[in-house]
């Protein structure tokens, strides 16, 4: 039942227990039972253990983060159905696989940046993370992501802006760089970061920047020349690709909408904090293949204790 309620709503379970199994349930016994199998789930259960090995020559990791509704209940209310509040929290995917992997090991936290980083640094570790180990990490420039891999692994970590989001500055700016033929000058930008010029790209784009006088929101240019000045050391794609390592961080993206968003964002649903990070645990257990050896582990515990 637990396993059905991981993936299709708490409503939806009742019925496809009859359906399959002939099962009739009591009302609410789907989101009951699901939602303790959730909360017993210990970081042991859901994330592979480190590996024997530590000879990994490259690991590739990704970190992506995307809002998941909240709802809390208000202290001191009397009618509870009234006394809540809802919100959005930042759920964090993070993602780690060996070169040539088709499945990478995933992990989720709603913690900050330093309980992502430790989310990493486990799953690198799994993946047989060495002192020679060299790790490749491609994400959307934020600073906390990059800031991670320098205190991680120092020398060993490279972080790449994803190619993606340099589109996203480019492609307003070209407004005002190159209004008749904003397009090409998009390509045309674009190709030069992947040969190695984003400082001649910066360089150009200076010309371009807006007075000081128009406010921010108004100016693409200025935060584009603004966003690549400030990651000049974040473009080496000539070497990723040299590597063939990836330039774009699709992989993550694509694993926050399987683990997080088709289950926890789905329309009306609103999730208690504690709650929404166990049912995230319980599909990220699944993702990494750990189900059966967590079951395993549950029914012996009655063998061991009557032993």
């Amino acid at each position: 039942m637990a396993d059905l309620g991981a993936d299709v709503p708490f409503g939806q379970v009742a019925a496809k227990m009859k359906e399959h199994y002939g099962i009739d349930l009591a009302d609410g016994a789907p989101r009951t039972l699901t939602e303790r199998v959730a909360g017993e789930l210990t970081e042991a259960d859901c994330l592979p253990a480190a590996g024997s090995s530590n000879t990994a020559e490259r690991l590739i990791i990704e970190t992506d983060g995307g809002m998941v509704p909240i709802v809390e209940t208000l202290a001191g209310t009397a009618d509870a159905r009234q006394g809540k509040r809802t919100h959005w929290r930042e759920a964090k995917v993070c993602i780690a696989q060996q070169q040539g992997e088709a499945v990478p090991k995933a992990g989720v936290t709603m913690g900050g940046p330093l309980e992502a980083g430790a989310l990493l640094k486990r799953l690198v570790e799994a993946l047989g993370f060495g002192p020679k180990t060299q790790v490749h990490c491609v994400g959307d420039g934020a600073a906390w992501i990059s800031d991670q891999i320098e205190e991680l692994f120092g020398t060993q970590g490279t972080f790449l802006v994803d190619l993606f989001h340099v589109c996203e500055y480019l492609t307003p700016a070209s407004k005002v760089c190159a209004p008749e033929d904003s397009q090409d000058w998009v390509a045309s930008q674009k190709a030069r970061f992947l040969l190695g010029q984003a400082r001649e790209v910066v360089a150009e784009m200076k010309r371009h920047v807006e007075p000081t006088s128009v406010d921010d929101s108004q100016a693409p240019v200025r935060a584009a020349w603004r966003y690549f000045s400030n990651r000049l050391d974040q473009f080496d794609y000539p070497r990723a690709l040299a590597l063939n390592l990836p330039v774009g961080s699709g992989a993550v993206e694509s694993s926050h909408r399987y683990l997080v968003q088709a289950r926890l964002k789905r329309p009306g649903a609103w999730w208690r904090e504690n709650i929404a990070q166990a049912m995230m645990n319980l599909r990220v257990m699944r993702h990494n293949q750990l189900w059966e050896a967590y079951w395993e582990k549950r029914w012996a515990e009655p063998l061991r204790r009557a032993a």
